[in-house]
């Protein structure tokens, strides 16, 4: 950590100077996302645009270009995109019940294996306010898909040591965690500010069409199939205007199969009831996707199912599915029961942890 050591820190506003060092291949798994890999994705897709400014220190004298980053990866011998390590400068405040956080900055710099280091720079956190508390970060199957960039920082569910504290530099992790320990205690992060979050999933899945069981799910997933098999022949003006006419003819209207439908719901836990919320479907057509049809047009499209359209149908969960996405990660077709009885029966910010525990 002896580098380190060397970063500037200058003491804005109010509250004790903190710095803190962030490793992406730290990151537990149980965090939500990595959020190292999430803040270099996403400064670097703005500075590639011309839509936010890098600087050579807190000085804010030079501003790199994007040809000068790209340079400086070159240079480092690593892309920004996959830097290990950056600093975050907060000032920390302490409160009765909570710690209250002021983020200032973030700083990137890599060392090599030869020691020599490259500074790739300085982003003020003021330039990024807008856009962190309007943008949801990529969470992973653990993570809540409602939380932003500003609401993980806020909250502070990533790992990170403290190298200074105040005038204090920290020597080492043990003398780190102490730190930390000793500040925070028991308080938790921001929980005024944050106010409360719903846990909320993103789940993607598909319709079990395919079983052999003749249970009630069973037998409404595989009619599903069938009744709107039977809506397109009987409506092939609607079927084409969903995007029929880049799967078939009119010269097979009798040859149409529903081989697939994709649904993508907002799942929220309030208490322990899961309310589900559909977003859209894709009916996939001789393995081909017709028009997405969401919330905003399912009037437009007529299909019943009883007494019911087809997102009353979903809501009913009188059907069996098939989980391929959490959030912004892929679920394997193996591990979809695991995971839906995690999201039934367990923590939804352990969903991994249930998921390998239930393996065993």
């Amino acid at each position: 950590m002896a580098f380190l050591l060397s970063i500037p820190f200058q003491m804005l506003g109010d509250g004790l100077k903190v710095t803190l060092v962030l490793k992406r291949s730290e990151q537990p798994v149980s965090s939500g996302c990595n959020f190292v890999k999430e803040v270099t994705r996403i400064i670097y897709d703005e500075v590639m645009e011309n839509r936010l400014k890098i600087w050579d220190s807190q000085n804010k004298e030079l501003a790199f270009s994007a040809a000068t980053l790209k340079s400086l990866e070159k240079t480092a011998g690593i892309k920004f995109m996959d830097l290990e390590t950056i600093y975050m400068y907060e000032t920390w405040t302490q409160a009765k019940k909570e710690v209250l956080t002021n983020t200032m900055g973030f700083y990137f710099a890599h060392k090599d294996q030869r020691g020599v280091e490259t500074v790739f720079g300085f982003v003020d956190y003021a330039a990024l306010n807008d856009l962190f508390s309007k943008t949801k970060i990529n969470a992973n199957a653990s993570g809540n898909f409602n939380f932003t960039f500003e609401s993980v920082i806020k909250s502070k569910v990533f790992h990170f040591q403290i190298l200074q504290l105040g005038d204090r530099i920290m020597k080492t992790a043990n003398e780190a965690q102490e730190a930390k320990i000793s500040f925070v205690g028991d308080r938790t992060f921001n929980e005024t500010a944050l106010g409360y979050y719903p846990s909320e999933k993103q789940i993607t899945y598909l319709i079990d069409q395919l079983s052999d069981d003749n249970d009630t799910r069973s037998l409404n997933s595989k009619r599903l199939g069938r009744l709107l098999e039977e809506f397109f022949i009987r409506n092939m003006e609607v079927y084409y205007n969903w995007g029929g006419s880049r799967v078939s003819s009119h010269l097979v209207r009798n040859k149409l199969k529903v081989t697939n439908i994709e649904v993508l719901e907002i799942w929220r836990k309030v208490g322990s009831e899961i309310l589900y919320e559909p977003r859209n479907v894709v009916i996939y057509v001789n393995d081909s996707p017709l028009d997405e049809v969401n919330g905003k047009n399912i009037s437009e499209f007529e299909f019943r199912y009883g007494e019911t359209d087809l997102f009353g149908f979903l809501r009913t969960r009188e059907f069996n599915f098939i989980i391929t996405k959490i959030n912004s990660e892929s679920i394997s077709r193996v591990e979809s029961n695991h995971y839906l009885k995690g999201l039934t029966d367990g923590d939804w910010n352990k969903l991994h942890d249930f998921v390998i525990e239930s393996q065993y």
